[in-house]
């Protein structure tokens, strides 16, 4: 069961749905004609002032047989192995405006501001927002580099669904068109207890 951290301001209150751990399955695309390749993912949301630091680690994935892009996060963590960790994130939120009085779930979208830095060597600078259980980010500045990959664009879309979390990440590589690089779903990690 999920619970509001005593220390959650005000400010954050529209982002308390995407606090504690998160863990599940999901795909990294592969470059030119290779197939999409299998991931792990943990997500860790907590509360640093009156921010929100989210670390996003990302490992490959081992699994005999095939796929069912249809599973569940719990099923997906069943079937398929970590292996190495090949990239981890770590992003600051906070809304744009603090909130005196929260309006009803759902009617007002909120903005959002986003810095973040990964392993890459990517550090960016994001513009968003955050309506009930659904939140959009779209890159504003990316600095990057020497050896970091030529993003010229980034829009993510996180979404609660059915008690998992959704995501997806698009890529612009060299103004290029926008292809889904990362997808993920996961659960929450205190889901497991509750299901064992």
């Amino acid at each position: 069961m999920f619970e509001i951290p005593e220390n959650l301001p005000l400010s954050l209150a529209p982002l308390a749905w995407v606090l504690g751990r998160w863990q599940g399955w999901g795909t990294l695309a592969g470059d030119d004609d290779e197939p999409d390749a299998i991931i792990l993912q943990d997500i860790q949301a907590e509360v640093v002032g009156q921010q929100m630091r989210v670390v996003t680690s990302l490992y490959h994935g081992k699994v005999e047989g095939e796929i069912d892009w249809q599973m569940n996060a719990a099923a997906g963590l069943d079937l398929i192995e970590p292996g190495e960790l090949f990239r981890e994130e770590t992003s600051y939120w906070r809304l744009a405006t603090p909130l005196a009085v929260l309006p009803p779930e759902g009617e007002e979208p909120r903005e959002l501001q986003v810095t973040s830095a990964d392993t890459q060597g990517l550090a960016t600078l994001w513009v968003g927002v955050s309506m009930g259980p659904r939140i959009r980010l779209t890159s504003d500045v990316i600095a990057r580099d020497a050896s970091a990959p030529q993003m010229t664009t980034v829009h993510r879309m996180f979404g609660l669904v059915g008690g998992e979390l959704f995501w997806t990440s698009e890529t612009s590589l060299d103004q290029g068109e926008p292809q889904v690089e990362l997808s993920g779903r996961l659960r929450r990690a205190s889901q497991e207890a509750e299901e064992a």
